[in-house]
């Protein structure tokens, strides 16, 4: 039943009189309010926000039955909605489920990437941009509280550290439980790393066009016993490694954005994406005719196919 207010509540400030909530219910939109983190800057969303969650407070007058047709008679007002419990612990959010949390150690690499293994075992391929190394660790149940564990003795499958200056995609084969092809796309420096970025079958389409920063996608095949089901010890061998693309980046290294790889979730189509930004250009044309794209690799029938523009106009 509504409360007769003898003030205004503080929160809900346009409430006076009757109201389905009291002041310590108040006080609890205000924490869900404000655990909403709407921006200050946008007023007009605060005030939006604001109404829906008050709303809760306004008495309603519509009759629960149906009235006959000719009747006149009062409705009292009355709470649809019970007010939220007058309580703090009802202002915190809805728990999600467990997940795993990554904490960054002292002196540790930053910028940390995360690929599930495909083979249903737990594990994860986690690797770091910064130097371009790539890890096989055992993510612990939900719930355990567990710290990641390093699967296996050299943990470390690939490590790219003094040929990448930065590790930017990690993607897995649809079929890698069966025929371990690993994918990575890396920002070298081919003056300092000329190995890099210009070996392999990279397409004609784009091999780097002399640019002495590059923007390099290449195929790496993991060595072991069985790829399904967390039975082998996956090690990338680098001397098995095939070029898929090259392009070359602005000469302000820092101008370059993308370079994220990506099969589709849930497709067939076996086709490797490569999303690139348009860098120091606009409109998504910029000094590579590939800037501003998405790109399609047709990885198994390599050489042979050319890459394919699928999506353009793209910015950083």
């Amino acid at each position: 039943m509504p409360v007769v207010l003898s003030q205004p509540l503080r929160f809900c400030d346009n409430v006076v009189g009757l109201s389905c909530c009291d002041p310590a219910a108040d006080a609890v939109l205000k924490e869900q309010f404000e655990a909403l983190n709407v921006p200050a800057s946008n007023p007009a969303c605060a005030t939006i926000v604001k109404a829906i969650l008050c709303q809760r407070c306004i008495p309603s007058t519509t009759s629960p039955n149906p009235v006959n047709a000719g009747s006149i008679r009062p409705i009292p007002p009355r709470c649809t909605t019970p007010p939220p419990p007058s309580t703090s612990s009802s202002s915190q959010p809805q728990q999600e489920d467990a997940g795993t949390c990554l904490e960054r150690l002292a002196g540790a690499a930053t910028n940390l990437g995360m690929v599930a293994h495909p083979d249903g075992s737990g594990r994860a391929f986690l690797y770091t941009q910064d130097d371009g190394k790539v890890w096989l660790v055992a993510v612990p149940a939900r719930g355990s509280g567990a710290a990641l564990q390093v699967d296996g003795d050299g943990a470390i499958i690939l490590d790219l550290a003094g040929s990448a200056l930065r590790l930017t995609g990690l993607a897995l084969h649809p079929e890698f439980t069966t025929n371990g092809r690993l994918f990575v796309s890396y920002t070298c420096d081919s003056a300092a790393s000329p190995a890099f970025g210009g070996a392999g079958s990279f397409s004609s389409a784009a091999a780097g066009n002399g640019s002495r920063y590059q923007l390099v996608v290449e195929e790496f095949t993991t060595k072991g016993v069985d790829y399904g089901m967390g039975t082998h010890q996956a090690r990338a061998a680098p001397t098995e490694v095939r070029g898929i693309f090259a392009m070359g980046l602005p000469p302000q290294l820092e101008d370059a954005r993308g370079g994220q790889i990506f099969f589709r979730p849930g497709g067939d189509d076996g086709h490797l994406y490569l999303a690139v930004g348009r860098g120091d250009g606009a409109g998504g044309e910029a000094s590579s005719p590939f800037s501003g794209k998405i790109i399609r690799f047709d990885v198994d029938h390599i050489p042979g196919n050319e890459p394919q523009i699928f999506a353009s106009g793209l910015g950083d």
